[in-house]
């Protein structure tokens, strides 16, 4: 998951600083498809943690 994070961070830099909007528009498609994979863990996780014995529930929009 970590992974997926700073795959996405390198994207958005790359798109930051990319010239052809056709390039910027890709790039922005793969990291929104990236960021809804990870939101979808997030109950997942969110149970597990629960089964674990954590009780901080985290906001899935944060």
């Amino acid at each position: 998951m970590l992974n997926c994070l700073d795959m996405c961070d390198c994207k958005a830099e790359t798109a930051k600083n990319e010239k052809n909007r056709a390039s910027v528009v890709a790039i922005n498609a793969e990291i929104r498809q990236t960021k809804a994979k990870l939101l979808e863990e997030v109950p997942k996780l969110q149970r597990l943690a629960i089964k674990k014995g954590k009780t901080r529930m985290y906001c899935a929009r944060c």
